[in-house]
């Protein structure tokens, strides 16, 4: 075709119109920018991006023996390989698309571990990692004793939703969590919801009654003979040629490895007399902490969760959480405030010029 037929006319015209031909662009520009911020048209900064490897990582409580986290993974491991046969009879040419599992254990604590799986190559797959993931958390359904367990998930640049509460009272900053986190849960499009305040190992509180107190013992003085009776005291040190021997003494195994083994042991007042320590102090289980974090001085806890579907709008998601969920919650909790992190902090720097930045 003849550009002259075509192009030749159109610059003509806009030339003779040039209002029209500068209104008519710029129309178009509001347009596609309203549907834009209306939501019509979705947009993720950080585009999803498949990859031959998916990472299963499981938190179990603080304190888990690694027996227990390593049966959790053989369980998990269990329905990867399932989820592979399930995909592979859906396959005209019968290919495994999941190669190997890779468990890891640690490596700091015995409580964490994952399962890296090696996937067969993007073409050769026919389905991307989140699909994948899908059928897996599927069949695995939901496992008891895992406190967090997360399919994938996140990149360098952090979570898709990432939002951090602050308040001057921790107490309050959990409450909002609670509450978040069971609205995102409700969310079909994210998933992988959790927080970065686990609870931490289990810790035996002694209060002393007040029968302590008529005998003359304090906390110290109870705590320092609990200590003694199960961690150990040095009662004598021997000299052996050039080296020292030192001579501790606690309880046996037995006798230091259970509650009532402690409640049964006798504590000795001033006076010299014994009294079974469930006499003198009563005794409250519950989980310690692992860690408090801090933003300007005030404490802080971080919620996460992954998208769901690798078409989902990160952004879209972000304005919808901010505008539908948020705003009733600190409605209510006005002493606690929040920013979006993650993804989110990574878009509006990359937004901006750096202050040293010289254009």
């Amino acid at each position: 075709m003849d550009e002259n037929k075509l192009y030749k006319p159109f610059l003509l015209y806009s030339l003779r119109n040039r209002a029209l031909a500068v209104a008519v662009p710029f129309g178009l520009f509001l347009l596609t920018f309203g549907a834009v911020k209306g939501g019509i048209i979705k947009s993720t900064f950080f585009p999803f991006i498949d990859r031959e490897l998916i990472n299963i990582s499981v938190k179990m409580p603080a304190g888990t023996p690694q027996e227990i986290t390593l049966e959790k993974l053989d369980y998990l491991e269990a329905y990867v390989w399932q989820a592979n046969e399930e995909i592979r009879k859906t396959r005209k040419d019968s290919l495994d698309v999941i190669l190997s599992v890779d468990k890891r254990l640690g490596p700091v604590n015995t409580n964490d571990g994952s399962l890296n799986i090696k996937l067969l190559d993007n073409e050769a797959r026919q389905m991307n990692t989140t699909e994948i993931t899908a059928i897996i958390s599927e069949k695995a359904g939901k496992i008891s004793g895992i406190e967090d367990l997360k399919y994938g998930g996140g990149s360098h640049f952090g979570m898709p939703i990432s939002i951090a509460l602050q308040a001057d009272n921790l107490d309050r900053v959990r409450e909002v969590v609670e509450i978040i986190k069971l609205e995102l849960k409700g969310l079909t499009d994210l998933k992988d919801v959790s927080d970065n305040d686990p609870e931490g190992i289990r810790e035996l509180t002694l209060k002393l009654k007040e029968k302590s107190y008529l005998l003359g013992l304090t906390i110290q003085d109870i705590i320092g003979q609990v200590r003694q009776g199960f961690f150990g005291g040095e009662i004598q040190r021997l000299q052996r040629g050039l080296d020292e021997v030192k001579v501790w003494v606690r309880y046996d195994k037995e006798g230091r490895s259970t509650i009532t083994g402690l409640k049964d042991m006798y504590i000795r007042t001033n006076s010299g007399a014994k009294y079974p320590l469930k006499e003198l102090a009563s005794f409250e289980i519950k989980r310690g902490i692992v860690g408090i974090n801090h933003t300007d001085n005030k404490r802080e806890i971080r919620i996460e969760a992954d998208i769901a579907h690798s078409d989902v709008s990160v952004s879209g998601m972000i304005s919808n959480i901010e505008e539908e969920i948020l705003p009733e919650i600190f409605e209510k909790y006005p002493d606690v405030s929040y920013s979006f992190e993650g993804q989110n902090r990574e878009q509006k720097k990359s937004r901006h010029y750096p202050e040293n930045c010289v254009n």
